[in-house]
């Protein structure tokens, strides 16, 4: 009987020392969470549609605006820790640094006393960080334990700081767990990817070795042994040395950790680990988009356009799909501000003009050139074409999407003019380049379920004359396709003007099939006219030629599958129709 006693008790000890106390990432319907609060200066905090600490959006964000000096603490609820010493607490965050001092940290209190701060920083910019902290003082053990976030300082020095996936748990004797499976969400076929992985050591023990090993779509194991001292509260970076060559279709890889310290960790449901990736049947260039959150009354605005932006666009200005957002501050705001730009500030967590995102992500770097470069390398998984024609006011947009992958996304067509000069506001410009006017159908997009090789065109009308648009003859057309979770950008295609779009048919009598080709394409004409074959960036493929005998076989089977332009050509007209080779 005692024996039996002394093993429960042994069970009901070891559970409490091994059980997670908190998993909070401010995905409720409350902020701050049910059981959570904020001491002072509650309006500086919220939560966040963003990603911007890592996680998945929504986030904790602490803001400058309104302005304060002094402390502010988003504070946990209290944990009765009687007879656990020690805790751990992890998280993720990130820091917009503005520029001067504060400090940002976490404390803990019991009894509702004086705080401790167990760990601080002060300001700097930091990008996607985890955090361990082990925690064990004067407040653990106690039966109404606390942690808090805090901010200390002049508010106007920070932009934001983000928090997500907080978790609290007590912390067990061994621990090695896996964080996060480091391979992109997409890649293309035939290339050797390497599998890099994230370890955490959550235990009050050293790990001096272990087995790691994965497998694709569960084949057989690729298992390798490490011997590495990984201290605890650290993390750990490993790739494996064996990496995969990649199939195209959707996989799933699983990592599974195993023999730690020559046998098991006492938490082992962290030791498996498993993430989806697609394989693109193909890659393409990549259009790079530019979005920018501004407005005509914010002083700085104007000095990131003219010393910025400007420059910038001067030497790319058809490198890139570029759309700018007028916002409604800082007081008045901007006349040309719309609530669709406004819901777009919202996807992105936006709180500060002026913020540019560039493929989806926030441009933190202080060269732009860069940045436009390392987005123009990264590879593209489809082909996109668009184009528009006027009516009077009435605009008429389409893109045709030619996917290498499979998955759901989403689609948007904007509407921009290329210059606007009736919103001058207080900040001393005086023009406005590539200002949304609409999005189709709204700023929503349109959820498109694609699969690899299998095209989808979209198509909106709208009446400008109930938009902000100075000048007609002035728009040009973007076009985007948006992983909603991640927020990359997977593609753009930027239409400048309406003269160049494809597939306005001027010529009424040319037969072109089958369109999607799978390599001969059959034009037939009743008048003289010449052709030739472009690629989407309007590159010259197959110089221009004469069309003989009123007919002419076009071969392309030479050419990857992807979206090509035919140029038609007489005495009078030059017509673009869309070719799929598929």
């Amino acid at each position: 009987m005692k024996k039996i006693i002394l093993v429960l008790l042994i069970i009901l000890f070891n559970s409490k020392i091994y059980s997670q106390l908190l998993d909070e990432d401010f995905s409720g319907t409350n902020f701050p969470p049910i059981d959570w609060s904020i001491d002072d200066h509650s309006g500086n905090w919220s939560r966040n549609n963003s990603n911007f600490a890592g996680g998945t959006a929504p986030e904790a964000m602490f803001s400058w605006n309104p302005q304060f000096n002094g402390d502010s603490r988003l504070i946990s609820p209290a944990f009765d820790l009687t007879g656990t010493n020690t805790v751990t607490l992890t998280f993720k965050h990130s820091i917009d640094h503005y520029g001067g001092a504060y400090t940002v940290g976490v404390a803990t209190r019991s009894g509702n006393g004086s705080w401790n701060t167990v760990w601080s920083m002060q300001g700097t910019e930091v990008i996607e960080e985890d955090k361990i902290l082990t925690i064990s003082n004067s407040d653990t053990g106690q039966s109404d334990f606390q942690f808090c976030f805090f901010f200390s300082g002049n508010s106007y020095n920070i932009n934001f700081w983000l928090i997500d996936n907080v978790k609290l748990f007590s912390t067990p004797s061994l621990d090695l767990a896996i964080s996060s499976i480091e391979i992109p969400d997409y890649t293309g076929a035939n290339q050797s990817l390497s599998i890099p992985v994230k370890l955490f050591n959550l235990g009050q023990n050293d790990i001096n070795s272990f087995d790691i090993s994965y497998a694709v779509d569960g084949n057989s194991n690729i298992t390798e042994n490490v011997n590495a001292t990984i201290h605890a509260g650290d993390i750990y970076s490993f790739t494996f040395a064996t990496p995969i060559t990649t199939v195209s279709g959707n996989h799933q890889i699983e990592v599974n950790i195993s023999n730690i310290n020559g046998g098991n960790d006492d938490v082992t449901a962290n030791n498996v680990l498993t993430k989806n990736f697609d394989v693109a049947s193909q890659v393409v260039s990549n259009f790079p988009l530019f979005e920018e959150f501004t407005s005509s009354t914010c002083s700085p605005c104007a000095n990131f356009n003219s010393s910025v932006m400007g420059p910038f666009m001067n030497n790319h200005q058809n490198d890139v799909a570029l759309i700018k957002y007028q916002m409604n501050w800082p007081s008045p705001g901007d006349d040309y501000y719309t609530a669709e730009g406004g819901e777009r500030r919202v996807f992105y967590g936006v709180g500060a003009v002026p913020t540019l995102f560039i493929g989806g992500k926030e441009f933190s770097s202080s060269d732009i050139n860069t940045s436009y470069t390392d987005e123009s390398n990264e590879n593209a998984f489809m082909d996109m074409a668009a184009q528009f024609s006027m009516q009077g006011s009435e605009i008429t947009a389409s893109v045709t999407i030619n996917p290498y992958i499979t998955g759901n996304f989403v689609a948007h067509i904007v509407v921009i003019e290329k210059e606007t000069t009736g919103n001058v506001g207080s900040n001393g410009e005086t023009s406005f380049q590539h200002v949304m006017m609409k999005m189709l159908p709204d700023a929503n997009g349109t959820s498109v379920n694609l699969t690899d090789g299998t095209p989808t065109t979209l198509t909106y009308t709208y009446d400008m004359d109930n938009t902000h648009v100075e000048e007609l003859s002035d728009l040009a057309v973007v076009a985007f396709v948006q992983n909603p979770t991640n927020k990359d950008i997977l593609q753009s295609v930027y239409v400048p003007n309406s003269s160049a779009a494809v597939n306005e048919f001027v010529f009424k009598n040319i037969k072109v099939y089958p369109n999607p080709t799978s390599g001969k394409i059959f034009l037939e004409s009743q008048e003289k006219i010449n052709y030739a074959i472009l690629n989407i960036d309007g590159k010259v493929i197959k110089p221009e030629k004469y069309i003989t005998n009123n007919n002419e076989i076009i071969d392309i089977s030479h050419l990857p599958n992807g979206i090509y332009l035919l140029k038609l050509v007489n005495a009078q007209h030059t017509e673009y129709r869309k070719i799929i080779k598929k």
